[in-house]
């Protein structure tokens, strides 16, 4: 309704460069690494459209290909662009893990090795996510190249990972996405992106490759998902 009202008011909210993304969907779907005005208002062009405008001069602004999907959507999320900053070294992760069922009825958690996800572009694409051969994940994450570091760096992000699995409270299996920064003494910061609640289970994916670190196989770690449903809805019915 006020185009330059709007402009003013993202402008004077965040600094350029910052996210751009649909509110309400997932999977890196539209996420955008927005770097100035003119990409700003080819972002909210296109995503505010009619449903049947092509736009071609903001599709070519913002770098997408000639099929690529881009939704129509009337709420835009911007987000601060999370960096390295002063971190020695700085990576993307995602965490898998599986709940067990205790005898007394409380949930454990069993956090495997996080992979390492690597992006050929400013933001993973859905494709290096999901597509056999065309992303690349790095089971477990390279946290320093002293392998002496490993064990430090690793028990910090996994207790992270952990700690927002139970603040969530969250069961069953799940992945946690984060970006990780690590300073000069090893201390890990832990940023969590989001949680997939019921990640994808296809051959590219890494939950498979974690698992196996921790000895399932693909029909042992689906079999241990379905164990723990089993035992949670019959601990649920003898609580009623």
């Amino acid at each position: 309704e006020d185009r330059e009202a709007f402009i003013r008011e993202v402008e004077a909210t965040f600094s350029y460069p910052y996210i751009a993304k649909p509110v309400d969907d997932g999977c890196s779907s539209a996420v955008m690494v927005i770097k100035n005005r003119k990409q700003l208002v080819a972002f909210s062009a296109l995503m505010f459209r009619r449903e049947k405008e092509i736009m071609l001069e903001q599709r070519e602004i913002l770098g997408l290909e000639e099929k690529e999907e881009f939704p129509t959507k009337d709420q835009i999320l911007f987000e601060a662009l999370i960096d390295r900053q002063d971190a020695k070294h700085f990576l993307e992760i995602t965490g898998g893990f599986l709940t067990h069922m205790e005898e007394d009825g409380k949930i454990s958690f069993e956090m495997f090795e996080p992979s390492e996800a690597l992006a050929t572009g400013e933001v993973l694409s859905l494709q290096e996510k999901f597509l056999a051969g065309e992303g690349q994940n790095i089971t477990p994450a390279r946290y320093s190249k002293n392998p002496n570091d490993y064990p430090y760096i690793a028990d910090q992000v996994k207790k992270e990972l952990k700690r927002a699995a139970r603040i969530l409270g969250i069961s069953g299996y799940a992945r946690i996405d984060a970006f990780v920064r690590i300073y000069e003494d090893n201390r890990a910061e832990v940023l969590i992106i989001e949680v997939n609640s019921l990640p994808g289970m296809t051959p590219a994916t890494c939950i498979y490759h974690q698992a196996a670190l921790n000895g399932y196989k693909p029909f042992n770690f689906i079999d241990k998902i379905i164990e723990f449903g089993f035992h949670a809805k019959q601990n649920q019915s003898m609580v009623e």
